[in-house]
């Protein structure tokens, strides 16, 4: 037996006691190869979904935040918890040296992929939202420069989130750029998973250049705020509750950080002070 076929009957032993593979089955006449890619499947579908509602989550509050160092710290939290989310799709657990192990890979692969296609993102970005009549809207270079940082801001999260994913379901890893996938599916994935909310800010947007009345005084603190804000609740209906928690979450934070953090504290305390033996 190859290296290779040891390798994959040890994931598959680990894969039983997985909690999203409990319908599958393992006694199935196929060989372990066709075991290994039939699971490896079935858990994508999974870190697909969960790839999804991070991207969204980091698209609308760095779109919001209007602040670089809020900007880092939600990209980096989403960051930390997608990828212990994936290794536990894949692995059933994480443990902090595995988070630390996997860390290193993602920041040497990052380092390895570097900046490329930001600028194109940014073009692209801005351009998909080009029509007559959007130059009338007050800060609208405002807006579109917010919903472009967040669209970079979310390329980041979905080149981390296949980085992990690579990570954990590549058998023989040759070296690190090999977990870096190519810039265009980066930039497709992530315009596919934000294309929907971005059709909906643009239907906002028109509304806005439509509408002659109060639009400055509703545009002046936030602007990018108010337009997904708007944009959310004329769709907010087809957002699964897990996903709505966090956009929520991503907004409350990116539009009043002190207050969002001081809320999350409180509610730590409280919730440790309720574990106490009374």
């Amino acid at each position: 037996i190859d290296e290779r076929e040891k390798i994959i009957e040890k994931r598959l032993t680990r894969f039983k006691k997985n909690k999203y593979l409990q319908d599958y089955d393992f006694d199935k006449p196929l060989s372990a190869e066709e075991h290994y890619q039939e699971i490896i499947t079935i858990l994508e579908g999974r870190a697909k979904q969960v790839r999804q509602q991070y991207v969204s989550k980091v698209f609308y509050g760095t779109s919001v935040s209007q602040n670089g160092f809020i900007d880092a710290i939600i990209i980096l939290s989403a960051g930390i918890n997608l990828t212990r989310e994936i290794f536990t799709i894949y692995n059933g657990r994480v443990s902090n040296k595995d988070m630390l192990r996997i860390g290193r890979k993602i920041y040497t692969a990052m380092a390895i992929g570097g900046s490329e296609g930001v600028e194109y993102a940014t073009d692209e970005i801005i351009t998909s939202f080009a029509y007559d009549g959007i130059k009338s809207i007050p800060f609208i270079d405002k807006i579109m420069g917010s919903l472009a940082d967040g669209f970079v801001s979310s390329m980041l999260i979905t080149r981390i989130s296949f980085i992990a994913e690579n990570y954990c379901k590549i058998i023989y890893l040759p070296n690190d750029r090999a977990l870096v996938p190519p810039q265009k599916v980066i930039y497709d994935t992530t315009n596919s998973i934000t294309s929907d909310v971005r059709q909906r800010i643009k239907m906002v947007l028109r509304n806005l250049s439509a509408d002659k009345s109060d639009v400055y005084t509703k545009l002046a603190v936030n602007p990018a705020a108010y337009v997904i804000k708007t944009a959310i609740n004329k769709f907010g209906k087809q957002l699964d509750s897990r996903t709505k928690s966090s956009v929520s979450g991503a907004l409350r934070m990116a539009s009043h950080p002190v207050g969002f953090v001081m809320d999350k504290v409180i509610t730590r305390f409280r919730k440790k002070k309720s574990m106490m033996p009374q």
